[in-house]
């Protein structure tokens, strides 16, 4: 078994001393705020990115001259909603919620998460030029840019999640404490220290003697 744990040492309660309920713990790390502002910024610039990117290669392979290279400056402008939406599909879609925030989190077995999120922005994105161009003669945005930005986009929007959780991992690692019998301390630490962001600060036995080189006993785990 193993616990989260934070870095601030408690005292036990004085029997004649009132019992204070504990102090909410402050957040960290993949847990914060600020966290979830950056992986919004992140794909809000690598959207835009990913529009650019798209049209780039559209122009290659397209044979419809409004895709060609020439036409780049034009449009790109026309792209405003793809970010908009991106975003906006990956809060729908759950890719925000902090329960997907685990230090352990792979970018390749999330893909399918991504792929969904994207391909819901994308949708939205054009419903949003849809909606614009017909309040207020915004100019529709082609469905084959939006496909091509989409298909860049889901590459490039689980590449910048997985650098920012490797940088506020890097900054606030999770601390985690093993408790066991004794038997598995060895392969439970192996096994967490080869996940980045995981900083295993010993094991607490559950056995009534203390076993050589535990913190301590379950009873003592307060302490």
């Amino acid at each position: 078994m193993a616990l989260k744990i934070e870095g601030v040492r408690r005292s036990a309660p004085s029997r004649h001393a009132p019992s204070l309920p504990a102090p909410p713990r402050p957040r960290r790390g993949l847990n914060t705020k600020s966290y979830t502002v950056g992986i919004v910024t992140s794909d809000f610039l690598l959207a835009w990115a990913s529009l650019g990117i798209g049209l780039y290669l559209l122009s290659l392979v397209s044979r419809n001259p409004e895709n060609r290279l020439s036409n780049f400056w034009v449009n790109f402008p026309h792209g405003t909603m793809f970010p908009v939406g991106i975003v906006l599909g990956m809060a729908l879609s759950g890719m925000y919620r902090m329960s997907r925030r685990s230090p352990t989190q792979s970018t390749f077995t999330e893909l399918q998460n991504y792929t969904m999120g994207v391909t819901f922005g994308g949708v939205l994105a054009l419903a949003l030029s849809y909606i614009a161009h017909h309040y207020a003669y915004y100019t529709v945005q082609v469905a084959t840019q939006v496909l091509a930005a989409m298909f860049v986009a889901v590459f490039l929007l689980p590449i910048g999640h997985a650098l920012l959780r490797h940088e506020v991992l890097r900054q606030s690692p999770v601390r985690v404490l093993i408790v066991d019998r004794g038997e598995g301390v060895s392969r439970f630490t192996t096994h967490l220290r080869l996940n980045h962001g995981i900083q295993v600060v010993g094991w607490v036995a559950t056995t009534e003697s203390l076993p050589p080189g535990a913190l301590g006993r379950l009873s003592d785990l307060e302490q």
